[in-house]
């Protein structure tokens, strides 16, 4: 079993459901951190910062424990399903 990485995350305006898609990089999500402090819808300025931090850290917790299961699994020589 391989475990899947967030690779791209689309946040929705609540206002005008104008949507902004963003890849995820895969070695230093810093990038999205940096975009989500001050991101704004670029329709109608709504700010979309609160969700959008959030979501970050969410997908960065979610992709480094998904790496450490790869690893454990390589490293072991066990086979997940």
């Amino acid at each position: 079993m391989f475990a899947n990485f967030v690779e791209k995350v689309t946040f929705t305006c609540p206002q005008c459901n104008t949507s902004i898609t963003f890849d995820i990089p895969s070695d230093d999500i810093r990038e999205l951190f940096n975009v989500t402090e001050r991101l704004t819808c670029p329709k109608c300025l709504e700010s979309l910062s609160s969700d959008a931090r959030s979501m970050a850290h969410a997908i960065y917790e979610y992709n480094k424990a998904a790496q450490a299961l790869n690893d454990t699994e390589e490293s072991t020589g066990s086979e997940l399903f």
